[in-house]
């Protein structure tokens, strides 16, 4: 190591050896013309307990804006974020109305279409086309009676016009009522009554009309376990099966089966039809008689002209329904059967 020029000092800062010739320390820098006043400043600071050391003449810039200020304006930041977020999904977020068809006959189009589907599914979609006047009835388990009512309905246009049903639906609106729906399949006619759902405030912008279903006239939502039970029992969730003790306690059901008189006349049908198609029932003859009830009615009318042109019945029971339909039965067969009128 080479020795140390006698003319040099040491760097206070570093202890760096410094020649004569030199104008700062070759190792930090520091400025031979600061050394005496950095080494008394260094001096007073160790007095003091601090430890100093320059790394550079120049000294870090303190910062414009404190980093606590700077955390709170980014917490104020997100906080408006969120709340914005809050604000517009509250403002902008859908309706339950809006959720419903724009028109009334594309309600009842979906309504028959998923119906005919009979399935867990397609039902629940039904249920989700019925208002919210009616949805939300708390009586009772109504969602659960819906889809009890529009499986029986199933089970009946199945049994009675086949699985291919749903593609022979023609609807037309009711002309004395907008909001009342006229549907045939086959030979029977169902009335559907609709709702418009928009709000008042919202109707005066036609894409925002929205429409559901209020109810199917000929199955009253108020006689869906009624109409459950009759059709159990009477074979239309068995798709008309005629066979051993189905066939005996759909005999017995129609023999006396309650009275007759207060029923709706889609009940009757539904306790009648099943026994009528059999021409081995045992109760066809009373049966045959109970058709005078729903006499007019179109389907009731086509069973009984069958029955009349089927060899397979007995000859008193052609003859029954013949009467029933020319509207020859007479008064003492009526009152027999239990019948008002």
């Amino acid at each position: 190591m080479p020795a140390e020029p006698s003319s040099s000092r040491r760097c206070p800062n570093c202890d760096t050896p410094v020649a004569s010739d030199r104008t700062r320390c070759p190792s930090c820098k520091l400025e031979v013309s600061m050394m005496d006043k950095f080494a008394a400043a260094k001096h007073a600071a160790q007095t003091r307990g601090l430890r100093t050391r320059v790394e550079s003449q120049e000294q870090p810039t303190p910062p414009l804006i404190s980093p606590r200020l700077i955390r709170a304006a980014v917490f104020m930041i997100l906080l408006a974020t969120v709340a914005g977020g809050i604000i517009r999904y509250t403002m902008f977020r859908p309706q339950p109305w809006e959720s419903y068809p724009t028109s009334a006959e594309e309600a009842v189009t979906k309504l028959m279409k998923y119906i005919g589907e009979d399935s867990d599914n397609s039902l629940a979609q039904a249920y989700d086309l019925v208002g919210q006047e009616m949805s939300k009835d708390k009586t009772g388990d109504i969602r659960g009676r819906y889809l009890q009512l529009f499986h029986v309905a199933a089970k009946y246009l199945s049994g009675e016009f086949g699985s291919a049903w749903p593609s022979t639906v023609k609807i037309e609106v009711a002309k004395d009522d907008p909001n009342r729906f006229i549907v045939h399949i086959g030979l029977e006619t169902l009335h559907i009554r609709t709702s418009l759902q928009t709000p008042a405030d919202q109707r005066s912008d036609p894409a925002k009309l929205h429409y559901a279903v209020l109810a199917i006239e000929e199955f009253d939502i108020n006689d869906a376990g009624k109409l459950q039970q009759m059709a159990g029992i009477t074979g239309y969730i068995n798709l008309y099966g005629a066979q051993g003790s189905v066939n005996q306690l759909n005999d017995i059901l129609t023999a006396r089966g309650g009275d007759i008189n207060r029923e709706t006349t889609m009940e009757t049908k539904m306790r009648l039809l099943p026994v009528l198609r059999n021409p081995n029932a045992n109760s066809l003859k009373i049966a045959t008689t109970l058709a005078w009830k729903v006499r007019r009615d179109p389907v009731i009318q086509a069973r009984l002209k069958s029955i009349v042109d089927d060899g397979r019945y007995p000859g008193d029971v052609q003859n029954t329904a013949r009467q029933v339909l020319d509207g020859t039965l007479s008064e003492e067969d009526r009152i027999a059967a239990g019948l008002n009128n």
